[in-house]
């Protein structure tokens, strides 16, 4: 009888998670919780039905263990039939953002939103037909530009990357659908503005 993995077993390894639900959807929230990209790096792929963010992310799942570190990663979301954006001028295209949280809000038959909360009460409101969220590493780790410490994950974020189990490079999981973990829905009092797809960039890698 083989042992199931551990999380932190599996840190050195790059991260390669699948979301099916929002139970999945709360790791790759915690992994992702300030994360940061540049306007330049969001794409939707009207075609493909794909819209895509290439982070920096911080390492929590190696948080204590090593001096602070960050990798890049990219966040695919499947299935989009409309991505709309509140908080922020897209045309600012040095602008840099970071990420707070992701959330999902349930609608028939499968479907639902995807909310990305961002710093500063932006948000990235994407539809989609059923959820398949993709977060993947992409190059090694590196030291975080700031030298401070960042603060011991909560109580509830230690839970959720204490019982996560993850695979090797290129490896996707879904054994941490139990995880029950409450997100909360972000309620958007703004008016969220439609995206246009990106024709003049490339898709994010499959």
């Amino acid at each position: 009888m083989t042992e199931d993995a551990r999380f932190e077993d599996a840190a050195p390894r790059p991260v390669a998670l699948r979301a099916y639900d929002g139970d999945d959807l709360a790791v790759i929230a915690t992994l992702t919780q300030d994360a940061v990209f540049p306007i330049a790096e969001m794409t939707w792929d009207r075609r493909r039905r794909r819209f895509a963010l290439l982070l920096n992310r911080f390492r929590w799942e190696d948080v204590g263990a090593n001096p602070p570190e960050r990798v890049q990663a990219v966040l695919v979301i499947d299935d989009a039939l409309h991505v709309a954006t509140q908080g922020f001028d897209r045309s600012a295209r040095d602008l840099v953002l970071s990420v707070l949280t992701l959330s999902w809000a349930q609608g028939e038959d499968g479907t639902g939103k995807i909310i990305i909360t961002l710093a500063g009460d932006g948000a990235i409101a994407i539809d989609v037909e059923a959820m398949e969220v993709m977060l993947r590493d992409v190059t090694r780790p590196y030291l975080a530009p700031s030298a401070r410490r960042r603060a011991t994950p909560n109580k509830r974020r230690r839970l959720l990357l204490d019982r996560l189990e993850i695979g090797g490079q290129g490896q996707d999981t879904a054994a941490h659908r139990d995880l029950g973990a409450n997100i909360a829905q972000l309620g958007c009092n703004g008016r969220l503005e439609a995206i246009t797809p990106d024709r003049h960039r490339p898709a994010m890698p499959a």
